[in-house]
C-alpha cells in the first residue's frame, strides 16, 4: 500500500502514472502535459515531448493546441455534468 501522507487520494492515484513519465524526466527532454478533453466523464491529456533543450518548441506547440482547442470549453462541460 502506498503511504499517501498529506497529499491524500490524489497522490495515491497519480503514483502509478509516474511510471509513464519518468523516462522523459530523466532524459533531459522538455515535456508538457496538455488537457485535451473528456472521456467517460474523466479528463484526458496528451504529453508533448521535444528535442533536448527545445523547451520553447514544446511550449509553443502546447500554446498552439490550446488556441485551437481551448481547455476552458471542456472544463465547463465537465462541471455542468
Amino acid at each position: 500500500m502506498i503511504d499517501v501522507g498529506r497529499h491524500g487520494r490524489a497522490a495515491a492515484l497519480a503514483w502509478p502514472l509516474l511510471g509513464l513519465t519518468y523516462p522523459v524526466n530523466f532524459s533531459g527532454h522538455p515535456a508538457a502535459s496538455i488537457p485535451v478533453g473528456m472521456a467517460d466523464g474523466l479528463p484526458v491529456g496528451m504529453q508533448l515531448i521535444g528535442r533536448r533543450y527545445a523547451d520553447a518548441d514544446v511550449l509553443a506547440a502546447g500554446a498552439a493546441f490550446e488556441r485551437l482547442r481551448p481547455w476552458r470549453d471542456h472544463s465547463a462541460q465537465a462541471a455542468s455534468g
